[in-house]
């Protein structure tokens, strides 16, 4: 078996980059814990070259990416999962953005590492459903359906094995051939993009363009967010309007240095949009997997409770009843 998933090798090559830029990005003395790497935005600003840009906004989410994948192999901890696929989602979201100011290079397949986040959303799913729903809920839905006491005990212990398989199979792939590869293939591929940034020189007008080339971004994707909130009719298209909040959130963070001043009320507004679907999706998924692995009548109990809103209830409520 090969090495916890080897890609010790490309944090080297990307904190050497680093170094060279005087912006450290890992030292081996950093205290990552369990719960992994947590993402910085960029430090943007519009003296910068477009490949200055594009590669801090690469190298940013890239390496929380990088790290937290590897970290995975020995730790259990839910908050990982999120960090590792926010990560990826800032770092396609970087590269869409990239593309509008900067040629990159043509990227190396990533079906691999496309297939992983499929495997680690499904383990999310399983946790958010597991711990931050039905460990809510278990205290006040017994009390209150008594007779379903035994089948929420199994539907609980069933997403914790879930969980665990689910696990092991992620861990899996991070020892498969292809997706080191793909990882390794990756690194170098930025390495080129740092290279291109540190030889290409800055225009004297950059500071207007990349201002304006901002600003331009945000509205776009401000204009998206809003037209997605007036065709909200269903939770498909519910979920797109959380996806658009998502991106606006990320697009205004990421941006912040060149934005002149920040839009920080739209910033407001997407977060308790971003949230709020959040939260709504977290009891859709839960409901399916409550008919995957529970009883029929818990199940259909449980959707129940989600579409009249009483779920929201007993998870605000204490979990105590004498509290």
């Amino acid at each position: 078996m090969k090495p916890l998933f080897d890609i010790c090798p490309a944090i080297i090559l990307l904190d050497m980059a680093a170094r060279e830029e005087n912006l450290p990005i890992f030292f081996a003395d950093v205290d990552v814990g369990a719960a992994g790497l947590s993402y910085e935005p960029p430090r943007l600003h519009s003296r910068l070259s477009t490949a200055e840009l594009s590669w801090r906004l690469v190298k940013a989410a890239l390496v929380p990416l990088l790290v937290n994948l590897m970290l995975f192999s020995d730790s259990d901890d839910p908050e990982l999962v999120r960090r590792i696929r926010m990560a990826w989602r800032r770092f396609l979201r970087a590269l869409k953005l990239s593309r509008t100011v900067c040629e990159l290079d043509d990227l190396p397949d990533l079906s691999s590492l496309h297939f992983l986040m499929h495997q680690l959303g499904q383990l999310r799913d399983t946790d958010v459903a597991r711990l931050e729903v039905f460990d809510r809920i278990k205290t006040r839905f017994t009390l209150n359906y008594i007779d379903q006491r035994l089948c929420f005990s199994k539907l609980v212990k069933s997403l914790e094995i879930a969980a665990q398989l689910q696990r092991q199979s992620i861990r899996k792939s991070l020892l498969d051939t292809s997706l080191q590869d793909t990882v390794l293939a990756l690194t170098f591929w930025a390495i080129a993009l740092f290279s291109v940034a540190k030889t290409r020189p800055r225009i004297s007008d950059h500071h207007v363009y990349l201002s304006d080339w901002a600003k331009l971004q945000i509205d776009v994707l401000h204009k998206k967010f809003q037209r997605s909130q007036l065709l909200r009719r269903n939770d498909q298209t519910r979920h797109r309007t959380r996806i658009w909040a998502k991106r606006l959130c990320y697009a205004i963070e990421d941006l912040e240095g060149l934005l002149h001043p920040p839009p920080h009320q739209w910033l407001k507004k997407a977060i308790q949009m971003q949230r709020k679907g959040g939260e709504y999706r977290d009891l859709l998924v839960s409901v399916e997997l409550a008919e995957r692995y529970g009883s029929r009548s818990l199940a259909h109990k449980f959707r129940k409770l989600v579409k009249n809103g009483q779920i929201l209830q007993l998870m605000n409520q204490p979990a105590d009843p004498g509290s």
